[in-house]
């Protein structure tokens, strides 16, 4: 006969362990009425997400962010129109000072007396001071200024480029962060489901120990004197025992209810109850060549560097552009609001424009260009060894995911036939006992080992779906929803 204190004790801590799993997030949750609660199945949680976790807008947001910045660089190819309005008034009005000027002038033609005709004559003008009005003192402008570039040695198409590419980025952490919600609300609903199946599994072990503690007992007292109160005390410690893990999992199971509310932002809403009441167990092929096609093809990571390698050249192009002129056509049409009608704001000069072409052209800048443009080859040069690093990386989580859910797979296999197997063999010792042909040891252990054998099938489907999840997340393709 096997010792009970060797074989209860690390038995029964296992069995714990395994039905004290904590869920994610310690939230606090109030009770609720039953009877207005809602049944969601997966897809309808995960469609909550999206819609209300704050992540998900955080990241609608961002990408909003790299279309408004595309659109700012598209909207320079646009002409450029701008108006300003000026109104002033001076303490006085403006003059213009033409100071005394002496002149000497040799005359033709002139008939003298005592000279002949046509005799050249030196006379000197003197002009005295003179103080010319140029405008009122109170004066008005209104202008409207037009620019047109023609060409900026390519870094127009270049920043382009660099915009179109930060969107496709954004959009590749949006879908991160879309599959990031997909696995957590995976994680939290399934959790949920373990929790109530380890729940229901605790209550029928309550039920189950607290009628062979009323048998135990009535053999102890009216029995042939086998069972002794010895064994009816051992089976009332262990009773009692499960009576405590039970309050435990009763825990459990409102922290995994509140952690999927917290999940899809439902936490000030109606009450609900999961939809599916099993663990699926669907087993899939696990080709490593397949599942890296599907990765480089679709995960957010790897795409969003492939973005980031054609920003890169554009900011190549863009440092290249400073060695190129820069053309552009401008005009400007002008009007002055003044009382005065001579000087600087004659009827004449009241109203103007122009139109014309500018071209600039960069001859010596200490070599600041070329070096811009060897520092963008270079950290091009640097990201293309990070995406070897990355796919290196990703190739090595797949083929570790794939083990895993291979793992999984036998152990869900094995420990479904230990399940049947601990039942079969609790059936066995039950019969066995009530005719007090086995122990109250061996009818501890039938119980406490089918209780246990349950427990790891039920986690083992968890894991499975877990490490599913986490592949689907991996290769950035959702299955299974």
């Amino acid at each position: 006969m096997l010792n009970l204190r060797k074989t209860f004790i690390p038995i029964f801590s296992l069995f714990f362990l395994l039905f004290s799993t904590s869920f994610a997030g310690q939230i606090k949750n109030e009770k609720k009425s039953a009877d207005n609660s809602q049944v969601l199945d997966l897809k309808q949680c995960i469609n909550l997400a999206l819609q209300n976790n704050h992540q998900a807008k955080i990241s609608d947001q961002s990408l909003r962010i790299a279309e408004a910045q595309y659109k700012q660089v598209i909207s320079s190819y646009w002409p450029q129109i701008s108006a300003s309005a000026n109104y002033i008034r001076l303490d006085e009005s403006p003059i213009f000072v033409y100071p005394e000027e002496t002149s000497e002038y040799v005359v033709n033609g002139l008939l003298l007396p005592g000279l002949p005709p046509g005799t050249p004559v030196n006379m000197t003008v003197t002009v005295p001071e003179k103080r010319t009005k140029l405008m009122d003192r109170t004066n008005g402008t209104l202008s409207l200024d037009f620019m047109l570039p023609l060409y900026l040695g390519g870094r127009r198409s270049a920043l382009r480029k660099q915009a179109k590419g930060q969107i496709n980025v954004r959009q590749q952490e949006k879908r991160k962060s879309d599959l990031q919600i997909i696995y957590d609300v995976k994680e939290r609903y399934y959790g949920n489901v373990l929790a109530k199946k380890l729940y229901k599994l605790g209550q029928e072990t309550v039920d189950r120990v607290d009628v062979t503690l009323e048998l135990t007992e009535n053999m102890y007292k009216n029995g042939s004197g086998k069972v002794s109160k010895t064994d009816f005390l051992k089976n009332k410690m262990f009773s009692s025992s499960i009576h405590a893990l039970q309050t435990t999992l009763s825990y459990n199971l409102e922290l995994s209810a509140s952690a999927l509310a917290f999940t899809i932002a439902e936490k000030e809403a109606a009450p609900f109850e999961t939809k599916e009441t099993e663990l699926p167990y669907s087993p899939i092929q696990t080709e490593l060549p397949i599942n890296l096609k599907k990765t480089f093809s679709n995960n957010p990571d790897w795409l969003k560097v492939q973005e980031a390698a054609k920003i890169y050249d554009a900011k190549v192009d863009e440092a290249k552009s400073e060695f190129w002129f820069k053309a552009a056509l401008i005009g400007k049409i002008n009007h002055i609001k003044n009382k005065y009608k001579y000087g600087a704001v004659s009827t004449h000069d009241k109203d103007s424009w122009m139109i014309g072409a500018g071209v600039e052209l960069p001859l010596f800048s200490g070599f600041s260009s070329r070096y811009k443009v060897q520092e963008m080859r270079a950290r091009a040069s640097e990201l293309e060894e990070k995406q070897y690093f990355l796919k290196d990386g990703l190739a090595l989580q797949i083929k570790s995911a794939l083990l895993k859910i291979k793992s999984l797979q036998d152990k869900v296999v094995f420990s479904k036939d230990a399940m049947k197997a601990a039942i079969d063999n609790r059936e066995l010792t039950e019969r066995a006992y009530s005719i007090e042909m086995a122990s109250a040891q061996d009818m501890i252990q039938s119980q406490l080992f089918e209780s246990l054998a349950i427990a790891q099938y039920y986690k083992a489907l968890y894991d499975h779906l877990m490490a599913k999840a986490n592949l689907d997340l991996l290769t950035g393709i959702e299955t299974g929803i």
